[in-house]
């Protein structure tokens, strides 16, 4: 047996484990039957409320530093995070969902006071946010967790083991089955460290195109860009996409005053599969997004519409969960040009596997690796390089 195939029955094995399938039904149990609250009443416990209310799962409130008697967010009590309520709350049918960014040294030590207050089920909203994508998978969707008889069969579980089966180097393997099975066994400390490359400039991934022209979508404030000059050198073209108007509004301002690119173009857009007029979360930094809960709208376009001349080498895609419609959006370009290409895979469980396997229908030259950029599986990116590229 190869390193390939050893590799892939591992996977085998993490999702087919009775202990991580009765681990799963016991965190959704704990969920459903439970008294539910969540630490940190920001835009991460907004998120794992909406969560969790759309999985039919009660929230009794959120705990935060700035909590009080008359506090309420999202319609839910805002306790104070004092020893005193935490002790008070924490009843043996409580469980808390800690919901606020932070490194892995804090995380251990919020838990470790949360259990000093007596908390005894405690998750991080990051592991909580995927695993609701896996449960229904791995379970009969009753609540003791059962494996579904039919599970080898599905769609689903081919094409995990298909995508384990495509990945290059060992760090890539390491990356796809920590990620699997911190989600699974509701642990966020299996999750992968981060890389300490360079994001998008990675110098142990064989490009094959490199980074002269550049299509950069979620552009931001111009971050990207910069990196890519700090790391590559001035480019010799950038296309860059950034539908938010105040992001939009520094990337133009910054771009101006330092250029990262001997030619720029920059479009206040979306990028999606076709030209449409999409609802759009805005004002949130980074996480700016197309989402049904939006509270404006947007100008999205496709790659092939708008730039179909552009012949890029390279193109990054964070755009909060859209890569798979932008990419069908972009896919004579890639056909045509095989550009070396950095996804992000962590907005959705399922971009881990559905990705490598939308570019690879696209163009079947591409060969893929994995890598994590951040903590607990954020920033995982999926580096895809056409071999067949150097043959042509």
């Amino acid at each position: 047996m190869n390193k390939r195939q050893s590799f892939v029955k591992s996977i085998q094995e993490l999702i087919n484990s009775d202990e991580n399938i009765k681990k799963a039904g016991q965190i959704f149990h704990e969920l459903a039957t439970g008294k539910v609250y969540i630490y940190g009443a920001g835009n991460a416990g907004a998120m794992t409320l909406n969560l969790l209310q759309k999985g039919n799962i009660h929230v009794e409130g959120f705990f935060d530093r700035h909590g009080g008697s008359d506090t309420f967010y999202c319609g839910k009590p805002v306790y104070k995070a004092d020893e005193h309520n935490l002790h008070q709350k924490s009843d043996g049918e409580a469980l808390i969902i800690i919901a606020f960014m932070c490194g892995c040294s804090e995380l251990e030590d919020i838990e470790r006071h949360l259990s000093c207050c007596g908390w005894e089920s405690i998750y991080y909203f990051q592991t909580i946010r995927y695993f609701f994508d896996i449960y229904d998978y791995l379970s009969c969707g009753n609540q003791d967790g059962c494996l579904d008889g039919n599970v080898k069969e599905s769609e689903k579980y081919k094409k995990i083991l298909e995508v384990a089966a495509l990945l290059e180097d060992s760090e890539s393997f390491l990356v796809y089955q920590a990620f699997l099975k911190a989600v699974i066994s509701g642990n966020p400390a299996y999750f992968s460290l981060p890389s300490e490359k360079p994001q998008y400039f990675v110098d142990d991934i064989p490009l094959q195109k490199g980074y002269s022209r550049f299509i950069d979508c979620g552009a931001f404030d111009g971050d990207t860009a910069y990196a890519l000059k700090k790391y590559i050198g001035v480019a010799d073209a950038l296309a860059l996409f950034e539908p938010d108007p105040d992001n939009f509004n520094r990337l133009c301002s910054n771009l101006r005053s330092d250029r990262a690119s001997k030619e720029q173009i920059l479009f206040p857009c979306g990028v999606w599969k076709s030209s449409q007029i999409l609802k759009f979360k805005s004002g949130i930094e980074t996480s700016s997004g197309i989402s049904e809960d939006g509270d404006t709208f947007t100008q999205c376009v496709s790659i092939d519409n708008v730039i179909p001349d552009f012949a890029p080498t390279f193109i990054k895609m964070d755009i909060e969960g859209a890569e798979c419609e932008a990419l069908y959006g972009a896919a004579e370009t890639i056909k045509r040009h095989t550009p070396d290409m950095a996804i992000s895979v962590y907005h959705s469980l399922e971009h881990l596997w559905e990705i490598p396997l939308l570019i690879k229908s696209i163009s079947p030259g591409y060969v893929f690796y994995m890598r994590s950029h951040g903590l607990y599986g954020m920033e995982t990116i999926l580096y895809a390089v056409n071999q067949a590229a150097n043959e042509l």
